[in-house]
């Protein structure tokens, strides 16, 4: 359940259009954890935003694997690698951020 959720919250964060990586790492944290993130999880946030599509670039089938199988049929014909990996690292961060207790253990 949690790997869906997550595909479908990167899916979601990456069609928010014309918003820089630390914007939608924001957004992501009011909605999964409904409160802003601290500047060291921004940082740590940015850091795995941009190692993660780094390696995703090279690595095609481990960033479909990362989309989910109903996706990676689509992507292999109609995507370029550099699409897929982004949506594969957001997807990747959503995964993540779904793994804290504070997602699913709400104060």
């Amino acid at each position: 359940m949690f790997i869906d959720l997550a595909q479908a919250s990167g899916r979601n964060i990456i069609a928010v259009k014309d918003a820089s990586d630390q914007q939608r790492v924001v957004l992501l944290f009011r909605r999964l954890l409904t409160r802003l993130p601290d500047e060291a999880e921004l940082t740590a946030s940015i850091e795995f935003i941009a190692r993660h599509r780094e390696k995703l670039l090279t690595q095609r089938e481990q960033a479909i694997q990362i989309l989910g199988a109903s996706q990676a049929d689509a992507s292999q014909s109609q995507l370029t690698d550099q699409i897929i990996a982004e949506q594969a690292t957001w997807v990747a961060l959503s995964r993540a951020l779904f793994g804290l207790d504070e997602v699913v253990m709400r104060p």
